[in-house]
């Protein structure tokens, strides 16, 4: 998938959870947890979905 918007995510919501709990059913994958936390530019992606997350630990 394409044309995603980086997810922003605080440190209080981690762990990163692939789908987010909001999104429609026919979105589902398999859940995955990425470790967003552990990277140097604190950025991951999912590698079913291609779903970018970015971790902001601004104002946590």
């Amino acid at each position: 998938m394409t044309g995603h918007k980086t997810i922003k995510v605080k440190t209080k919501d981690l762990p990163v959870r692939c789908p987010p709990t909001d999104r429609h059913t026919t979105e589902l994958h398999p859940v995955v947890y990425l470790p967003i936390e552990e990277f140097i530019d604190k950025k991951a992606t999912c590698y079913y979905c291609g779903q970018t997350y970015e971790l902001d630990d601004s104002n946590d």
